[in-house]
């Protein structure tokens, strides 16, 4: 007997002909490449502002000019900046700025991860079972020890320059995005980081309360690393999972 599907009952109604489940639906792909595309468009800067506009913002130009335009709307409004100037931001940080450009359009995104991407296959083509030895060596070795070391070398040094000690995560902690805790020893306080080289993703998925992210990078002089405003605090207490946490740490910092 067929089991029913569990009807459920949607905060919000689509409006009619908007099922975004349906139009939000990726396109059908041989397994493994929607990744491979995504890479390699990261790489190629396919869907960079100059091609495709800065459509977080265009998309609200259009929904202020168009209140109740459909999807078919938009990709006509789009498809309409095609080799006009639009605004684009350049830079980061002291050197951000805005500059005028001709929006490229669609298909010059698609020619540019094209073309990177025979690039990137003939560099596959090259690859040895000697280079992958030396990368999953290098990956499982020296990256590996080299971002424990920065882990304790940080947290440390965060310890010491407010007076407080501080403790590694343990495989539970790790689980919730916690790779250490500074800890106050009056009360004590435990206060849980996450570390992480400025290489790496941050939009990875938080499981659990929100841990502040020190980045780092490693130089050769030595360690520079960036702590959050306010990352010297605790999680609510009002939240099961930092309650369940709390209790375990307090007894690895007493027993330790």
């Amino acid at each position: 007997m067929a089991r029913k599907r569990k009807t459920i009952v949607p905060d919000i109604q689509y409006k009619e002909g908007q099922n975004l489940f349906d139009l939000n639906s990726s396109p059908e792909l041989p397994k493994y490449t929607s990744g491979f595309i995504n890479d390699i468009n990261g790489w190629a800067g396919g869907s960079k502002a100059e091609n495709v506009s800065q459509v977080s913002e265009v998309i609200k130009q259009f929904r202020e000019e168009n209140p109740e335009g459909s999807l078919e709307d938009w990709i006509s409004f789009h498809q309409g900046l095609e080799g006009t100037d639009i605004q684009v931001i350049k830079g980061k940080g002291k050197t951000k700025r805005r500059e005028t450009v001709q929006m490229a359009g669609i298909e010059q995104g698609v020619r540019d991860i094209m073309n990177k991407m025979e690039e990137v296959k003939n560099n596959i083509n090259q690859l040895t079972e000697d280079m992958v030895r030396s990368w999953l060596n290098n990956l499982v070795y020296e990256k590996t020890y080299c971002g424990l070391e920065a882990q304790e070398l940080i947290l440390k040094d965060i310890a010491e320059k407010n007076g407080f000690e501080w403790m590694l995560g343990s495989m539970e902690d790790e689980k919730q995005g916690i790779d250490g805790y500074v800890i106050d020893p009056n009360g004590p306080r435990f206060f849980p980081l996450q570390i992480k080289s400025s290489s790496y993703n941050n939009e990875h998925k938080q499981e659990h309360f929100r841990c502040p992210i020190v980045t780092y990078k490693l130089c050769e002089e030595g360690i520079n690393y960036d702590v959050p405003q306010n990352a010297l605090r605790e999680p609510s207490s009002d939240t099961n999972d930092w309650n369940d946490t709390i209790n375990r740490i307090s007894n690895r910092y007493q027993n330790r």
